[in-house]
């Protein structure tokens, strides 16, 4: 069956939607990121903060990855103190 005009539109139209998606997601992913950055720096030993985090953690659970890489760089940085690593690793 021949490309028409009307399929070649309807390709770029979906190609266009797609590369919104992707641009909308790594945008949101951004955005996830600094506030889980935001959470590490400020955890405390207190349950409440602990629990937050981990609520946090559940709630974005299909960015696991991107969750391990945020929490393995913190765990990295040598002027990170040693109580603040120990709240991460719970």
């Amino acid at each position: 069956m021949p490309i028409t005009a009307i399929n070649e539109v309807d390709l770029v139209i979906g190609k266009l939607e797609y590369l919104l998606f992707f641009i909308i997601s790594k945008f949101y992913l951004s955005r996830q990121r600094d506030h889980l950055e935001d959470l590490l720096r400020t955890l405390t030993p207190e349950r409440i903060k602990i629990g937050d985090a981990m609520l946090w953690a559940i709630d974005h659970a299909e960015a696991a990855d991107e969750i391990i890489d945020c929490i393995t760089e913190s765990l990295s940085i040598p002027q990170t103190p040693t109580h603040k690593k120990v709240n991460h690793m719970i």
